[in-house]
């Protein structure tokens, strides 16, 4: 028709695996409570990915496997350390043993893994760099020049 472009993706039939993959999800979603819309920007998961290599939540809690963790995922980092690479996350607040990683939901042998990992000496040193609350107090006095009035030096 004159004056009127559509693409045909748009009367184009799904195809089986899109197909197989919506009703795969849509169980999913219902059994979960998830978004029925599994490509929703929101989504924590990227449930694609989990249907290709054949991913299923644990029967008991619901909880995916790390490996589809999208960025922006509040329990990305658990215990200090990356859930998808194992790797320390500098900066973020660590367990205090294996057995708080195993608490937080780690499993037991890896828990182990990740704790042997740490080097207390780095620890240190990291903990040297970020700023207590105190001297955030401080700075945002000092920005504002009210830091001398309080300690009543001009």
């Amino acid at each position: 028709m004159p004056g009127q472009t559509r693409s045909l993706r748009a009367f184009a039939t799904p195809s089986a695996e899109e197909t197989a993959f919506q009703r795969w999800y849509a169980r999913l979603a219902q059994r979960w409570d998830l978004n029925p819309n599994p490509d929703d920007p929101e989504q924590f998961y990227d449930y694609r990915a989990a249907y290709k290599a054949g991913a299923k939540p644990d029967p008991a809690s619901g909880h995916w496997p790390s490996e589809f963790k999208r960025g922006g995922h509040p329990n990305l980092i658990v215990g200090g350390f990356h859930t998808q690479t194992g790797e320390r996350v500098p900066g973020a607040p660590l367990a205090k043993s294996a057995a708080d990683l195993v608490q937080l939901g780690w499993d037991a042998e890896t828990a182990q893994q990740l704790w042997a990992s740490v080097d207390p000496a780095q620890e240190i040193e990291e903990a040297r760099r970020v700023p207590t609350a105190r001297d955030a107090v401080m700075e945002v006095l000092q920005r504002f020049g009210l830091l001398p009035s309080i300690f009543g030096v001009r």
